[in-house]
């Protein structure tokens, strides 16, 4: 339960950064990328987690998957820029 209020906030904050972020004339398309990724993560999460538990006959090797993500997650937050880009 507590995991489920963290992402939850998370999922708050993304979309926050998201209308922070996104030019305006282009914002539709932005929430669009961004619903349509959060969908694709979601299974390839859990179809991950799913393989690396068999794999390692083991749910600890299965939380390899979710470490693998939240890493690449990190290392892609390095390239976000935050301040908004200028209207045309």
């Amino acid at each position: 339960m507590l995991a489920a209020i963290f992402v939850t906030a998370s999922y708050a904050n993304a979309r926050t950064m998201m209308a922070r972020i996104a030019p305006p004339e282009r914002m539709t398309e932005f929430f669009g990328l961004f619903s349509l990724s959060g969908q694709s993560t979601t299974f390839l999460a859990t179809s991950s987690a799913t393989l690396f538990t068999v794999w390692t006959a083991s749910q600890r090797g299965g939380m390899i998957a979710v470490m693998l993500f939240l890493s690449l997650g990190l290392v892609g937050m390095l390239w976000v820029k935050e301040e908004r880009t200028a209207a045309a």
